[in-house]
């Protein structure tokens, strides 16, 4: 009995004797199937079919010999599939872009300045505590028994630089050498204003002998008199800014200030510090003329044990690219002198 075997043209599937066939034997579709629209039909005829069995059930379309040999990759059916046309892509149109906001009218230099609102940190209330509890009272200090008029031996003279101490009446006719000047501190310099003896060490600017000559003053209230008494001295402090998109912050490093003595006020472009500090022995002035525009109203003042803050509020969203103005060169003219 001959072997058969099956016949691999689509929609066909019979079998069939190799050694005994003829070259119109098989009714297949020479195309593919295509499925479209849940329509499955063959690419070869126009017959179609919602049903996938009567779909694989559809009688060929063309005759010819059947085929033994197995396809290597069968063909998946085509998907017919509208593909929409692409719209053109609109033209983007150019626009200018958006004008620049014109900068606040700078205000003048001389207006009227506004006292900034203090705000004092706990720590710096600690640390003045401490030092007025450490602080022998200046009667102790200065005087015995003031009733009596008596001054209390080893009692130091209050004239500024003078370093003798009161050790009974013959004191009082010693000669007084003290500085009637005020204490410099500029640049890393130590020196007093009346002998311009200048000293990088703070040792050696205490231990500078008087230049002047007078008498003694043993009570604070006799040195307030003649104007020798040793007063808060100026100093220059370290310090230093920085800025947020919102506001401008200088801090003013000295240690101890006095909260009471606090003066910081502004107005739109100028501003002024003052305060004693270092127990009140020493004082900080200075003013800013600002390159940009500040709020007064809504800017403050923060005390620490360390430093003083001044957060200024910024008129205007803009960037300083410094904190104060450059002072404008004066003109030079010069004039032909007829001779």
């Amino acid at each position: 009995m001959a072997k058969l075997v099956r016949c691999y043209n689509k929609g066909c599937g019979k079998e069939f004797d190799p050694e005994n066939t003829t070259d119109d034997a098989c009714v297949y579709h020479p195309g593919a199937p295509v499925f479209h629209d849940a329509k499955k039909k063959w690419s070869c005829c126009n017959k179609y079919s919602t049903d996938f069995s009567e779909f694989l059930s559809m009688k060929g379309c063309t005759s010819g010999p059947h085929n033994a040999e197995k396809p290597k990759n069968a063909q998946k059916p085509v998907r017919e599939v509208e593909v929409p046309t692409p719209l053109p892509k609109p033209v983007p149109k150019s626009q200018p872009p958006p004008p620049s906001k014109a900068p606040l009218p700078r205000p003048a230099l001389d207006e009227k300045l506004v006292a900034l609102p203090v705000n004092v940190a706990a720590s710096l209330k600690t640390a003045l505590e401490k030092l007025k509890n450490a602080t022998p009272s200046a009667d102790s200090e200065a005087s015995g028994d003031q009733g009596n008029g008596n001054i209390k031996i080893s009692t130091h003279c209050h004239n500024k630089g003078c370093k003798a101490t009161y050790h009974g009446p013959d004191s009082n006719s010693e000669i007084c050498l003290y500085h009637p000047g005020v204490a410099i501190f500029h640049e890393g310099m130590k020196f007093w204003s009346c002998c311009q003896r200048k000293t990088t060490e703070f040792d050696s600017f205490l231990e500078q002998e008087g230049c002047t000559s007078g008498r003694h003053n043993w009570t604070k209230e006799e040195a307030a008199a003649t104007n020798m008494m040793l007063s808060p001295t100026f100093t220059e402090c370290r310090f230093d800014w920085f800025q947020l998109p919102d506001s401008v912050n200088i801090s003013v490093y000295a240690k101890n200030t006095l909260p009471e003595t606090v003066k910081v006020q502004c107005n739109g472009v100028f501003l002024t510090i003052y305060f004693v500090y270092d127990a009140g022995n020493a004082h900080y002035d200075r003013s800013f003329n600002l390159l940009g525009i500040v709020d007064p109203s809504k800017s403050q003042v923060n005390l620490t044990a360390t430093k003083l803050e001044v957060v200024l509020k910024k008129a205007e969203a803009r960037a300083w690219s410094a904190l104060e103005t450059r002072p404008a060169k004066a003109a030079t003219t010069e004039e032909k002198v007829d001779t």
